[in-house]
């Protein structure tokens, strides 16, 4: 019987953590690094070891990665609140640029490593983007994001996973995204001011776990775009969400442009991601946005 692979997680106690720990945990062993927060008790219960350590922590990183000699890790640690970004650049440039650095000194060139990214390295300027695509972010978070990038590309054996928005219920403590986030302003305030001249391409979490599975049985490697099938503005995905999970006397909708919101970093105006490579060369069928609203919805009630 052959021994399971060893994967390393990084920002395990995260939307995206939980569900790739819970779509990997049976054929692999997994190991996930934390940093605040203790994994939940279900998926603790998944993984063959927890390890907290910051990713920033050089040394430590170091004896750990090659203590465990991980044949894979998947990198998803980051300081990813745009806004925070923006006003904390050499703070975060530590966990986003600098951390990615000391993940790659620490592993061996057969390491097979994915690292997940964002649409944020685009303008806006020229959708949809294909991964060969011409970047030009707007934003520090999305320059940082670049620049550790043209590091994982240089390690050969890597996946760049560039998402949208990701949307999913997170485990206990870890950062909020649009339906949790949506669905409780829904019902419990009296009016939601959305944008509706901003557009991207947003996906169900399981849906980026599933492919990251593929992808390492595929052996992906380079640039790889993992976004949903419809375009939409946050307006819209607010309407669909109403109308999958059937909110009764949802708060007032009101449509406003990209600039109501002044105090804001830069957002790109339309960041929609290119999936042709995932759905021609991994063959992967992307859902539509209402099967994916629908499947979490179904995860909401078991």
């Amino acid at each position: 019987m052959n021994e399971k692979r060893k994967v390393l997680i990084t920002g395990s106690v995260s939307l995206l953590g939980k569900y790739i720990i819970h779509e990997l945990f049976k054929k692999y062993d997994i190991y996930a690094l934390i940093h605040k927060t203790k994994l939940p008790d279900d998926l603790e219960n998944k993984v063959t070891q927890s390890i907290k350590i910051p990713i920033t922590n050089r040394n430590k990183l170091m004896q750990t990665v090659k203590s465990i000699s991980p044949e894979i890790i998947i990198h998803l640690a980051a300081s990813s609140n745009i806004d925070f970004c923006e006003k904390h650049p050499y703070q975060v440039r530590r966990i986003n640029v600098i951390g990615t650095k000391n993940i790659l000194d620490a592993i061996s060139e057969n390491t097979y490593l994915i690292f997940l990214s964002t649409n944020a390295i685009f303008s806006g300027k020229n959708p949809p983007y294909k991964e060969t695509d011409h970047t030009d972010p707007l934003t520090v978070y999305g320059q940082q994001k670049y620049e550790a990038e043209k590091f994982v590309l240089k390690h050969g054996n890597s996946l760049v996973l560039r998402c949208p928005t990701i949307f999913g219920w997170p485990p206990p403590q870890a950062r909020t995204n649009d339906l949790p986030y949506y669905l409780d302003k829904l019902k419990n305030n009296k009016v939601i001011h959305a944008v509706n001249d901003r557009f991207f391409n947003p996906i169900f979490a399981q849906t980026v776990a599933e492919v990251i599975a593929l992808s390492l049985a595929k052996k992906t490697t380079g640039i790889l775009h993992v976004a949903g099938k419809e375009t939409v503005s946050r307006y819209a995905l607010i309407k669909k969400i109403i109308n999958v999970f059937n909110v009764k006397n949802p708060a007032k909708l009101i449509a406003v442009p990209n600039d109501f919101f002044k105090d804001l970093a830069p957002r790109p105006c339309d960041a929609t991601l290119n999936t042709d490579r995932l759905t021609k060369e991994l063959k992967y069928k992307v859902r539509s946005l209402t099967e994916e609203l629908h499947l979490a919805q179904r995860e909401m009630h078991e």
